[in-house]
This record gives structure tokens, sequence and C-alpha cells, in this order.
């Protein structure tokens, strides 16, 4: 019997990890090869710099100091995912090195931090965006280690590059990282409710932080709202959304490497709550 109940449940898992049928298109497309072009403009947070230094370099786009901003002209609607192609050189910031937001909204930006010092993980967050305006103490919107509900993270690995995304659908919003390995961490769906058509804004919190494309899909497709996934650093499930007897849960199943002959998982009950 508790070898059948495992089986069940590792058949569980492998239908909850499947991925959902979409049907993507790209609607917006840049690599910069002609400059920011007519499909761009610049910012900064005017409280902390006096000019903005970003700007495009050999077909990518340069950070040269703390929070300016690339903004697209175009305005997105409906249901889409913005892809941001990202590299990250030298120097690390505690906060985050880069961050995602739907400008004219609150809390639903994404932010990524790759290796911090001795900390060698890839951390992602989604909160609050950061100021255009402000040294105020919170002036840096979210950072990836406050306490949120929407923090992952995964081992780091090297040259620090990779694919941000930001995904609005369904009234709702997820952030997510793939790394040069392509290995991927992603962010349980937060709600949003009708955000209306918005405009993408792209920050870096310092030099030598660039952004070589950026791609936006119009999607087609429902998400699929379990959206588990495994935990790449211990191989744990978490599972941001289950629904039982009506109820949508989020829980984490934990591996347990101690029991040979396959992957088992143990329910871990302190991690139950429910979900949005």
């Amino acid at each position: 019997m508790k070898k059948l109940m495992t089986l069940g449940l590792v058949v569980f898992l492998v239908g909850a990890l499947a991925p959902a049928v979409k049907a993507d298109t790209l609607i917006f497309s840049d690599d910069f090869s002609s400059g920011f072009g007519s499909q761009w403009t610049t910012g900064t947070n005017s409280a902390l710099n006096s000019t903005v230094e970003v700007r495009v370099q050999n077909g990518s786009v340069e950070w040269y100091q703390r929070y300016d901003y690339i903004e697209t002209v175009q305005s997105f609607d409906t249901a889409f995912r913005v892809e941001v192609d990202l590299e990250r050189t030298q120097g690390s910031v505690q906060c985050k090195d880069f961050a995602v937001e739907l400008v004219g909204t609150e809390n639903l930006c994404g932010v990524l931090r790759l290796q911090y010092g001795t900390i060698t993980k890839d951390t992602i967050n989604l909160g609050q965006e950061p100021a255009t305006n402000s040294r105020s103490a919170n002036y840096q919107g979210v950072c990836v280690d406050d306490v949120t509900g929407y923090k992952m993270e995964m081992e780091t690995v090297s040259p620090h590059k990779g694919t941000a995304s930001l995904t609005y659908q369904d009234g709702q919003v997820k952030f997510a990282f793939t790394n040069y390995g392509g290995m991927t961490i992603e962010t349980p769906w937060k709600q949003a409710g009708t955000l209306g058509p918005r405009k993408i804004r792209i920050w870096a919190t310092s030099e030598y932080r660039y952004v070589d494309a950026v791609r936006v899909y119009s999607l087609s497709a429902q998400p699929d709202k379990s959206c588990s996934y495994v935990d790449m650093s211990n191989f744990d499930v978490v599972m941001p959304c289950l629904i039982f007897d009506g109820v949508r849960y989020r829980l984490r199943l934990v591996h347990d490497p101690t029991i040979p002959n396959g992957l088992y998982w143990k329910l871990d009950e302190s991690s139950i709550e429910p979900a949005e």
C-alpha cells in the first residue's frame, strides 16, 4: 500500500509539472542594433541623478549610474509577456540588479538579483516599483530579500546573464528568470486586476548592467494556474496553487533523498496556506 501511495504521488507530480500548451505571438522586438530609435524613451530617479546616462553601445543598452531606466513608447494590453535579455559583468548590489515594471501600476514590479557577494544565488521577487523622484527610505522599491510571498531563488551560474520575463494574463502577474544554463525560477501568480494598456519600464541599479534585446509576446492561452515547479537548489516541489474541494492552497512537497531507487516527496504541513 505504501508503494502504491508513493507511486500515485509521483504520477500526480508528473502531471502537475507538465507545461501548459500556449500560443504566443511576437508583437514587439528590439535588439538595439539601431540604438533606441523611436521605440524607447529614457529616464532616471531625478532625486538621485541630475542627468540620464543610460545609452546604447555596440548593440546593447548599457547603464553608467544607478536607477536610470528605459521605457517603451508602445503600450501593451490584454495578455502579454515581456522578455528581457540581460547581463551583469561586474559588481553586485544587495537590493537587486534589474527591475521590470508595468508603468502606472503598483506593487507589480519584478526584480532580479544575480549572485551577491558570497551568496551564490540568483533571486527574484515581486513588489513595489522604484521611485522616479525620491530619496526616501523606500526609493529603491522592493528588494529581493523582502518578505512578500513571491521570493524565489536558485543556484547561480557564470556568466551572470539570462532572460527575465514579466507576464500579465487573466488579471494576474508573475515574474521569472532563466539563467545562462537554462534553469528557470518563477514567482507565483499575483492578483493584478484589469490594468488596461501599459508601457514597460526596465531599470538597472548600478553600472556594468546590460540589456541586449527585448521581446513582447501576445498570449492567447489561459495560464496554468497550478504553476508547479521544482526548486533546483534542493529538488523540492513548489505548488503555488492547488485546488482542493474548491479552495486554493499554496504548499511545498519536500524531496526526501534518504529513500533509494527513485524520487520521493513528503508534504511540508507547515507550508500549507491559502493561495490568492
